[in-house]
């Protein structure tokens, strides 16, 4: 008995490791939802393409910072609650569910001390080179994941990109730019 809870606890350590300490981050590995309202929603022609999503995301999602981590499906649901993280979230779970994981990722960027952000980024292989989405907002077309951290760079006024981190689907990380001296690795609050 002791052995299994060992294990149990282990592997719920290294499921949780890619994110530890950051705030209201969900892991969608092996994440599902089997709510048929749901994925009958990300499958409409409503949302069948990623600007008609974040359209849709832009009218239904108002940004609300908080600690919880919601699931995509809580997402939707709450609609009014969420925080860059879940609409985040929200989005790379709609395009790994209608395109392909492998051309989605989650971009973790660091302001300093006391802010973060969260966007993601993906390659829309038939259209164009990369867009990202930062909250309920699309932008692109640019040449790569990086030149979509400058660009939203480039857009805010009150922070900027001190360093970051790009996930795959499942958290691993992919890249990461490096981190100055005295800049923790994890920050108490999300930027709208």
């Amino acid at each position: 008995m002791k052995k299994l809870i060992l294990i149990i606890a282990l592997v719920l350590m290294l499921t949780m490791s890619a994110f530890a300490g950051v705030i209201g981050v969900y892991d969608l590995t092996g994440y599902y939802s089997s709510n048929f309202d749901f994925r009958g929603f990300l499958a409409s022609p409503e949302v069948d393409t990623p600007p008609k999503m974040c359209a849709w995301m832009e009218a239904n999602f108002i940004h609300t910072r908080h600690t919880a981590a919601y699931t995509p499906y809580q997402q939707w649901i709450y609609k009014t609650k969420g925080d860059c993280n879940d609409m985040s979230t929200f989005f790379l779970y709609y395009f790994f569910e209608n395109f392909s994981g492998k051309h989605v990722k989650q971009i973790y960027i660091r302001c300093n001390e006391n802010t973060a952000h969260m966007i993601s980024a993906y390659y829309w292989y038939w259209v164009g080179p990369f867009y990202y989405t930062s909250n309920q907002h699309h932008y692109g077309p640019f040449d790569s994941y990086v030149d979509c951290v400058a660009d939203w760079d480039s857009r805010n006024s009150k922070h900027s990109v001190k360093w970051y981190n790009i996930y795959d689907y499942d958290l691993n990380l992919v890249q990461s730019s490096k981190s100055p001296t005295g800049v923790p690795d994890i920050a108490p609050s999300c930027l709208e």
